[in-house]
């Protein structure tokens, strides 16, 4: 059954109807809507063959969803085609595999879960050449985990929106650009850990944006 919390996953994917293969190019929690895709609501579903499975870890079926295709304006009869597709989240959902004509061709597992309190953030020195661009990495170093992946968050100070800089990242390191916030001194920085289907704040801080000069 769906989760309580209304809440979904996004999933893109790709099929190649050519050789039957498929790839899950992003999966990542989201408050989006049912039956939408990233661009807008999903055309209606067609007879494509093309399925996705949801199982918990010990193969237990959760769902099965016939998924709608994408193809590009000036490629409608090519070979490849996207998956789009904002699907409801369930309790203990763990797998998803991908299926075109009754065949597995893609399987996404959750990574691990956050098991540490959020970590502070370490700024580095400025590029040479480029006192406005400064590396900002974790305290504590992390290395890449299958199905795992980093999104990194800015709020200016004096702003009240958050402004994604990075998403799909497979370890939580990016440069800072004091470029992008000309008027403001400092930012509050979180970092987020996804393993495809929950998601957590594993670091966060107030890093300085003015020209360390």
């Amino acid at each position: 059954m769906p989760n309580s919390q209304n809440s979904f996953v996004h999933v893109v994917g790709s099929v190649n109807f050519n050789d039957g293969t498929g790839r899950f190019l992003f999966v990542t929690p989201s408050k989006g809507l049912p039956g939408q895709s990233a661009s807008g609501p999903t055309p209606p579903n067609v007879e494509t063959g093309v399925e996705l499975i949801v199982e918990e870890s010990d193969g237990t079926e959760l769902a099965r969803i016939p998924l709608s295709i994408i193809r590009g304006s000036d490629d409608e009869d090519g070979p490849e085609a996207l998956i789009d597709e904002m699907v409801p989240a369930h309790d203990g959902m763990a797998r998803l595999k991908l299926i075109h004509q009754g065949k597995e061709i893609a399987l996404f597992e959750a990574g691990r879960a956050a098991a540490q309190a959020p970590s502070g953030l370490t700024l580095g020195m400025a590029h040479p050449g480029s006192t406005n661009k400064r590396p900002m990495s974790l305290d504590t170093a992390v290395d890449p985990e299958p199905g795992v992946t980093y999104s990194i968050q800015v709020r200016p100070k004096g702003e009240r929106l958050w402004q994604t800089i990075a998403m799909g990242l497979s370890v939580p390191n990016v440069t800072l650009d004091r470029n992008q916030y000309p008027d403001a001194e400092n930012a509050l920085v979180r970092i987020i850990r996804t393993n495809g289907f929950t998601e957590a704040i594993v670091g966060e801080g107030t890093v300085e944006l003015r020209d360390p000069n």
